[in-house]
């Protein structure tokens, strides 16, 4: 997997260092370089770090014993039978060095029955959440690249309209100036032919430090070491079907991970309640022990070697203050579990919200659109005929001139509406729980 993400990346870098990107491959790098989906895929490590230590507890506990005693010497023992012309009959001292090697498994055999599977039920649910959790950081990593990506785009539209007022605002200086040679014109006209230079170049310098700007947060959202030149490739827009509001809130549940994150946290703590139910129940182990002793104070009488012995025990307890004691464990996690189904809803709303305001955004890049191209067309016109009405004398600069400010604002408005239906778009792809 590493080794294809290494390939693409590869081929996605022209060889003069820069780098060619489109919405897909902002969508992707950005996904990759989510500090916040790192620290999401850290959480769900350490949640199946934690969820493993608790299927751990669950194996036969296994204990070694190795202990050295060193006793106080006593005297041998004497045992008096009481039976006349019978002397008394003398037992060896304890051994005053002692030597103890055990072995002992415990099996928590009510456990594997009453606490193994929600416990295992749990931890696999925690995991899955952080999963989905980190799969949405990502997501969210993804649409705010795409989102600066698109405003760079709009940049690079601007200057290419700003180059062409430029062009257009030098020209008519030139028809200007050849005007105030023949006295035709005024140095008045001269002057606002100037100015309309000047207005035009500072406008396509200040979007040139936009540009700038906007590459620079965009290299840092895509991990791009800083100066790395960007290259913009057109991209083709989403074209998202869109269908009811309530099919498409339906489609969202089912395929963004925020959801699926909750419905997976709530699974896990529905588990965790029944671990903290069977606390309450008697525990059954079976217990064995094996030692090897010298001496053996089983053994009699005592000698001065190893004696092995075993012994297996069952053991059924009861902690009869888990009736009370677990309660407030239980509590708190139904005081969770509410505050799962408190998300869910506020989940709920914010879906609805961005689908929304997704749509109402299409709907309205579409209506500035059409009034823009009708709005572009008469304005093409009007230079059209203002610059034939100048070049015949019929027209002054400052007529021409705000022909020419108006053709500009068309243009940007035409510009500005088909970026704002690409960002539209990737609102609603993202609200669907598509890919960007």
């Amino acid at each position: 997997m590493y080794w294809t993400m290494i390939v693409a990346l590869l081929a996605s870098e022209p060889g003069d260092g820069s780098v060619r990107l489109d919405a897909s491959e902002v969508a992707r790098r950005a996904a990759i370089a989510s500090t916040a989906g790192e620290r999401a895929d850290a959480d769900r490590d350490g949640a199946k770090a934690r969820a493993d230590g608790l299927v751990v507890r669950f194996y036969p506990r296994v204990g070694l014993t190795a202990r050295y005693t060193r006793i106080s010497e006593e005297d041998p023992a004497l045992i008096d039978p009481g039976i006349p012309g019978i002397a008394p009959i003398a037992l060896g001292a304890a051994k005053p060095d002692q030597w103890y090697f055990g072995l002992q498994v415990a099996l928590p055999v009510s456990d594997w029955f009453l606490r193994s599977g929600d416990v295992s039920e749990a931890g696999a649910r925690g995991v899955a959440a952080a999963a989905f959790k980190a799969e949405s950081e990502r997501r969210r990593a993804s649409l705010d690249a795409v989102l600066v990506y698109w405003n760079l785009v709009r940049i690079g539209e601007a200057e290419k309209v700003g180059a062409q007022s430029i062009a257009d605002a030098r020209a008519r200086l030139d028809e200007t100036n050849k005007r105030v040679k023949a006295a035709v014109a005024s140095t008045a006209d001269q002057r606002l032919a100037e100015a309309r230079v000047a207005e035009t170049e500072g406008a396509q310098a200040s979007l040139g430090y936009a540009r700038e700007l906007v590459s620079a947060q965009l290299r840092v959202l895509l991990d791009l070491p800083p100066g790395t030149p960007l290259e913009v490739a057109p991209s083709d827009a989403l074209a998202v079907q869109v269908t009811t509001i309530d099919a498409m809130v339906a489609e969202a549940w089912q395929s963004r991970p925020e959801p699926r994150a909750l419905s997976e946290a709530e699974a896990a703590m529905n588990a965790e309640l029944g671990v903290q139910g069977a606390l309450r129940l008697p525990r059954f182990d079976v217990v064995a022990n094996a030692q090897v002793v010298n001496p053996n104070p089983r053994a009699f009488p005592q000698k001065d070697e190893f004696v092995p012995t075993w012994d297996i025990s069952a053991v059924v307890s009861w902690n009869v203050d888990a009736l009370w004691s677990t309660r407030p464990g239980e509590d708190e996690v139904r005081a969770r579990i509410r505050s799962l189904n408190a998300d869910r809803k506020a989940l709920d709303d914010g879906i609805h919200l961005q689908l929304e305001l997704a749509l109402r955004a299409l709907r309205d890049a579409d209506t500035r659109r059409t009034t823009n191209e009708a709005m572009l067309a008469a304005a093409e016109e009007g230079h059209r005929v203002r610059t034939k009405l100048f070049a015949n004398g019929q027209a002054t600069t400052l007529e021409v001139a705000e022909a020419e400010t108006q053709l500009e604002r068309a243009r940007l408005g035409v510009v500005d509406a088909k970026i704002e239906r690409q960002i539209g778009e990737a609102h609603l792809t993202y609200a669907l729980g598509r890919a960007l």
